[in-house]
């Protein structure tokens, strides 16, 4: 699962009415990766079976949808840290 947060360092969330993290699944559904999210969060659940080839690819697209979202709220998108 990932939280959406506005700014890392304060853990100041993103208001409700942002819907961040509806925003971002609807993206990601777009380039066709399927994942659960609320206002303030999203869950990647891959099965075990997923290839690291297509962990990547879900990364890519998940990397992208969060791009499309966040530029227009002036944050800047960092990379996933794993």
């Amino acid at each position: 699962g990932l939280e959406f947060v506005r700014d890392e360092a304060t853990k100041e969330p993103f208001t409700a009415a942002e819907n961040v993290g509806v925003k971002v699944r609807e993206a990601a559904r777009r380039r066709g990766l399927l994942l659960r999210a609320s206002h303030w969060m999203a869950v990647l659940a891959p099965p075990l079976t997923t290839t690291a080839d297509e962990l990547d690819e879900m990364l890519d697209i998940f990397d992208e949808a969060l791009a499309e979202v966040l530029s227009p709220l002036a944050a800047t998108p960092q990379p996933l840290r794993m």
